[in-house]
């Protein structure tokens, strides 16, 4: 995995847009909550937050995938930037579709440290060429290395189904009332 560091804003931009793009394309959260414009504006937000904290990755110098992921000390507050991009009405409408999901990071409070993945996105051309896999053995090797798990939250079976092939555990699954499914992952690095 590379470090991504000395991009222009108009790069991140592009990466924003690609990862919002190809979010909205799959199935889940994004596409029921979000206006594809909407869902675009999120991630570029996001991208941007991750980079500025120095938690934004890439496959290789082709950047077919990104990963953006940190450890529980070091979560960034992205709340503002989000308002400021998408528009604090549409912030709401996607934090009142998730409402009833508390996520992992409230889960697990009480865990000393742990590996949190935000983001895993592999660009529409290289879906299903084993991308997924590269990404997540950069955080999976580390969890491995400071014996600590490793979370993510994902909205879809689909999603959760490679996670679970790579090595992944669902720990928490749930319906929402608006018919969004969502799950906690875990790799745990002490078992491995």
């Amino acid at each position: 995995m590379i470090k991504l560091e000395h991009l222009s804003r108009d790069d991140l931009l592009q990466i924003g847009r690609d990862t919002g793009n190809s979010f909205y394309q799959d199935e889940g959260a994004y596409r029921k909550l979000l206006t594809q414009d909407e869902c675009i504006a999120y991630f570029t937000a996001c991208i941007e937050a991750c980079y500025e904290i120095n938690a934004l990755y890439t496959v290789s110098e082709k950047q077919e995938g990104y990963l953006a992921f940190w450890h529980k000390k070091d979560k960034p507050n992205m709340a503002g930037r989000l308002a400021d991009y998408m528009g604090r009405d549409a912030l709401i409408k996607f934090m009142n579709g998730l409402r009833g999901w508390p996520g992992y990071e409230r889960c697990y409070a009480d865990t000393q440290d742990y590996l949190s993945v935000f983001l895993v996105s592999v660009c529409n051309g290289c879906k299903g060429k084993g991308f997924s896999r590269k990404i997540m053995e950069y955080p999976f090797n580390i969890a491995k290395k400071e014996e600590i798990p490793c979370y993510l939250d994902t909205d879809s079976k689909k999603k959760a189904d490679i996670y679970g092939h790579l090595g992944m555990k669902v720990k928490r699954h749930k319906i929402l009332d608006n018919g969004i499914e969502m799950y906690t992952m875990m790799y745990d690095g002490k078992e491995q």
